[in-house]
């Protein structure tokens, strides 16, 4: 049961890291465009006079101080991405993006666009290929 949970786990990396080099790259997610969409997975809670949002389904497992968001996106930039935890809901908007290198090398662009492209069907026939 145990080997079961540990293969489970690393399937779920591989959903949501890239290690096809030696630059790391994550998905993420931009809780602008959760609100853009109009997603009825956010949430907000109150606690003393601060509001927090998060997702119900901890796609990004951060709870997000509300007027700090707010305050963040009125600058050029806006607030930014947060880490994908867990596998997206299929109307998530996810990127990927270079999180650090893990040592000196080229990126693997070419890797990431069929590791994460948007066609779910080719980003599967690619990881049974693996």
């Amino acid at each position: 049961m145990r080997k079961g949970n540990m293969s489970l786990l690393l399937e779920l990396s591989e959903e949501l890291e890239c290690k096809e080099c030696a630059v790391l790259c994550e998905k993420v997610i931009y809780p602008a465009n959760c609100f853009d969409s109009g997603c009825k997975y956010i949430y907000s809670y109150d606690q003393g006079i601060h509001t927090y949002f998060g997702c119900l389904y901890k796609v990004f497992a951060v709870e997000i101080d509300l007027d700090g968001y707010e305050e963040l996106e009125k600058r050029k930039g806006g607030f930014g991405a947060v880490k994908v935890v867990r596998p997206p809901r299929e109307r998530c908007q996810v990127s990927v993006e270079r999180a650090y290198n893990r040592e000196q090398g080229e990126s693997c662009r070419e890797a990431l666009l069929r590791r994460y492209s948007t066609d779910e069907a080719e980003a599967s026939t690619y990881s049974q290929e693996r």
